[in-house]
């Protein structure tokens, strides 16, 4: 390894790209167009310098650590040569290295060609000289058998002997083509030997450059390392201000809230008072008021019971219709039975005509159920009156204001009354031609009762005003 100059090319290479702002593609494209390799040495071509100068190739560095002593140090490296290196130097010293590497590679391969014929050669002589001691031990046979007229054993050792003789020859070709090759692989490393020989100065001038320069850096990092740990005690010296500043901050936060507690304390006690006397005046308010509610919904409630109890009384006695409907139903199917056979004899067709009668009985049943529903619905309303008039009565209470006019205004909705209806609209099933039909079928007869006007809207305006105009 030393003995032909080889040194580390990773390492370096890649150290001075890192810290050099040196790129692979610009050393090779350099290397191509900048430098060619002579018997003289290394030929550097003409070229502008100025062009590629960094003066400002540690600002960042700088700019990073901060200048902590005060401007003291602007010009620490301003006359320092490892730091006024031009980037064209910096190629340079890149492609220089990497072609003494190149050259080192190439001693180390040839070598190691010419360390490996060597020994094919030497294994291939070896091979003969066993070739050789095996030829002659054969011939000392076959002068043997001779002797003793064996010719089996003659004819096989002269087949042998004729075998070894042919590999001894193949042997000794081997042998000159290896002598060839070694011949030109100890010429090769005398040519890389040469080559390599020609940048020796170069590679030692180089050698001590990048020791200078790894010293040099060694000093920034030191430097570097002073600036930081002035940083962090400047910044521990704020970290330090910045607590003190947030306990105080702290301390007064909780002196204005112990001020602000007692403030409150004092503005609890004043409000618990006034709300005790306020809230003495409103339960006796309450209570009087409470007082007369009660007995008004208990006057309110017996008129409810009362008019339940009349309706219990009309459900019992529909019960009692409904069953003697349903006796009724049986007896007019035996009726019908009797008609369909008295109209029959009278000559006439049964279906039409008792067709007819049930849609006249129809309507009847249709009238006496549209009673009942008004019933019902007159109680719902009733209901509904009650709770209605609760809730107004409890906004009234909350809010006065809202009615300053509510006796004029009540008096104008109980006389108000509403247009009664001329005809009678029906909600059965059947319709009303079917209706107008069946009554003019029977001849124009009306009973009192069965077909006359009926309307929901004046029944409830009516009891509304009966209910309302009821003296409490």
């Amino acid at each position: 390894m030393e003995e032909h100059g080889i040194y580390d090319t990773n390492d370096q290479t890649t150290e001075l790209d890192a810290n050099g702002d040196v790129t692979q593609d610009e050393v090779d494209k350099f290397q191509q167009n900048h430098w060619q390799f002579s018997d003289e040495g290394p030929i550097e071509y003409e070229s502008d310098p100025s062009s590629d100068i960094d003066k400002n190739y540690f600002s960042d560095q700088e700019s990073l650590t901060g200048s902590m002593d005060g401007g003291v140090e602007e010009d620490e490296y301003a006359s320092d040569p490892i730091a006024q290196q031009t980037r064209q130097e910096k190629l340079q010293r890149l492609a220089l290295r990497r072609h003494l590497d190149q050259l080192s590679e190439q001693v180390l391969e040839k070598d190691y060609l010419v360390l490996q014929f060597r020994e094919e050669l030497n294994k291939c002589q070896e091979h003969q000289e066993q070739l050789q001691k095996e030829k002659e031990l054969v011939s000392d046979e076959i002068e043997e058998a001779q002797h003793q007229n064996n010719m089996a054993s003659l004819y096989r050792l002269q087949a042998y002997h004729s075998k070894l003789c042919a590999e001894i020859d193949a042997e000794k070709d081997v042998e000159r083509e290896i002598l060839h090759r070694l011949e030109e692989a100890e010429f090769a490393l005398a040519q890389a030997t040469v080559e390599q020989g020609k940048f020796l100065l170069a590679g030692k001038e180089l050698e001590k450059d990048e020791k200078l320069v790894d010293k040099q850096k060694a000093e920034w990092s030191a430097v570097r390392l002073r600036k930081e740990n002035m940083s962090a005690v400047v910044a521990e010296r704020r970290r330090r201000l910045r607590e003190k500043e947030h306990i105080s901050a702290l301390r007064e936060r909780e002196r204005k809230h112990r001020q602000a507690i007692a403030a409150a304390k004092r503005n609890r006690e004043q409000a618990s008072k006034f709300l005790k006397e306020t809230m003495s005046r409103v339960r006796q308010k309450d209570s009087e008021e409470e007082e007369r509610s009660r007995e008004y919904m208990e006057d309110r409630m017996q008129a409810i019971l009362s008019l339940k109890d009349n309706i219990e009384t009309n459900k019992e006695n529909l019960r009692a219709l409904q069953a003697r409907d349903s006796k009724l139903r049986l007896e007019k199917e035996e009726e019908e039975l009797k008609e369909r056979q008295e109209i029959l004899a009278q000559g006439l067709n049964p279906d039409e005509e008792l067709t007819r009668r049930k849609r006249i009985r129809q309507f009847e049943k249709d009238k006496e159920a549209y009673e009942r529903r008004q019933k019902e619905r007159q109680v719902e309303i009733v209901d509904n009156i009650l709770k209605e008039e609760k809730q107004m009565k409890k906004r009234y209470q909350q809010q006065p204001q809202l009615w300053p006019e509510k006796q004029r205004e009540r008096v104008k909705r109980i006389n108000r009354r509403r247009p009664k209806p001329k005809f009678f609209k029906s909600t059965s099933g059947s319709s009303s031609v079917e209706y107008s039909a069946d009554v003019e079928d029977t001849g124009g007869q009306h009973t009192p009762g069965k077909l006359g006007a009926v309307s929901s809207e004046d029944d409830e305006d009516d009891f509304f005003s009966i209910w309302r105009n009821k003296p409490r």
